[in-house]
């Protein structure tokens, strides 16, 4: 130690002690910036998550909603269906009514022959052929009398207007 002073050696071991105390200072810094960052990032993803838990509650009461529509259009389904099927029952009663006031009818008429009960009968009244359509003008046509504003006479001359 003759060489160097011990406040030379002092100087030295206060640097290095200066040195260690400013690591230890700049290590403790990082640290509470990086536990500062992930409280921050923390705090972000739990905002976040609050707004994607709002969306899907959004989401849910939507489903919800559209379910109770499924569930009510299901409702008026069965509903018209069972008034179908009624509809249907009330048609097919009607129908066996006038097929026995049918049956009532050809017993009792007089132009009925054939056999009512297999329903092999005919019914004079409806074989008869109707009125054959008047074949001298054809029901769309004008009446010959009176032609179009502007049209020609039978006779061939030109005719401008008769409403005077």
């Amino acid at each position: 130690m003759s060489d160097i002073d011990w406040w030379v050696w002092a100087l030295i071991a206060i640097a290095v002690v200066a040195v260690i105390v400013l690591g230890v200072a700049a290590s403790r810094r990082a640290r509470v910036r990086k536990t500062v960052a992930r409280r921050d990032q923390a705090a972000g993803l739990r905002e976040e998550a609050r707004g994607v838990e709002v969306e899907a509650r959004r989401k849910e009461a939507d489903a919800s909603t559209i379910r109770a529509e499924a569930e009510q259009a299901r409702v008026e389904a069965e509903q018209l269906d069972q008034a179908a099927t009624e509809r249907e029952r009330e048609a097919a009663r009607a129908r066996g009514a006038v097929e026995e006031r049918l049956a009532e009818a050809d017993r009792i008429d007089p132009d009925v022959t054939g056999d009512v009960a297999t329903g092999s009968h005919v019914d004079r009244t409806a074989t008869e052929e109707p009125a054959a359509p008047s074949a001298a003008a054809p029901a769309h046509a004008a009446p010959v009398d009176t032609p179009p504003a502007g049209g020609v006479d039978p006779d061939g001359s030109t005719v401008t207007d008769r409403r005077a």
